[in-house]
């Protein structure tokens, strides 16, 4: 705009038609205010619609209940940790935890005492991770905890501090039977997202059906 305004300001010098000259100059400088301003309402309207989708997004990877990552977000994460872990040569492992007595909580004090237990669930396993592991609500009562550059052993010993936070969290509540069945595995060499998932699954399925459902329990898979 100074430029321009310079250049139409030029004829000031020579032409005799001053009131013309002053006209043209306030009429470019008019247009091109006019058009600076436009720029700036199309760039925020842009920055607008970008913080629009990104939010958008955000809120189709969020369980709303709970403040994890829901299943697509854990299926997105999955994918990526897999790419990552087989170009860096680390390990990966996974755990699914199922919150024991959840259907009981419900049949007996209804839903809205139910998803109170099932945020506290989610509260102390967000306390019990370390920073670089990634929580989800796998589904219903069951999350799920990706554990990058970790192997098995490590994971399960993060696992058994979830279960204890959980203990201590209901320790007061009339129902002891409230606790944390899990199942953990680490990426086989050849493996891919299906089989980390399955053979966390299973480890958690032959867990919940070999032993009674008291307090916390362990499941480690298949080496």
């Amino acid at each position: 705009m100074a430029v321009v305004a310079v250049a139409a300001s030029l004829p000031l010098l020579y032409a005799d038609d001053m009131a013309g000259v002053v006209r043209l100059v306030l009429l470019t400088l008019a247009a091109g205010g006019a058009l600076l301003v436009l720029m700036v309402y199309v760039r925020a309207q842009r920055l607008g619609l970008q913080a629009g989708e990104q939010s958008a997004r955000q809120l189709a990877l969020e369980d709303t209940l709970t403040g994890l990552g829901n299943r697509r977000a854990f299926d997105e994460a999955l994918r990526s940790e897999i790419g990552r872990t087989r170009r860096a040569g680390s390990p990966l492992s996974l755990a699914l935890l199922d919150l024991d007595g959840f259907k009981r909580i419900n049949d007996l004090h209804g839903h809205v005492v139910g998803d109170q237990y099932l945020r506290r669930f989610a509260d102390a396993v967000k306390a019990s991770v370390r920073t670089g592991d990634r929580c989800f609500r796998w589904g219903g009562d069951e999350l799920a905890v990706l554990f990058p550059d970790t192997a098995v052993d490590e994971a399960e010993a993060v696992c058994a501090r979830i279960a204890a936070e959980v203990r201590e969290a209901n320790a007061a509540d009339a129902d002891p039977r409230l606790g944390v069945t899990y199942g953990v595995s680490q990426l086989a060499a050849e493996g891919d997202e299906v089989e980390i998932v399955r053979t966390a699954d299973s480890a958690l399925m032959a867990q919940k059906e070999s032993k009674s459902r008291r307090g916390a329990r362990f499941a480690r898979a298949p080496e």
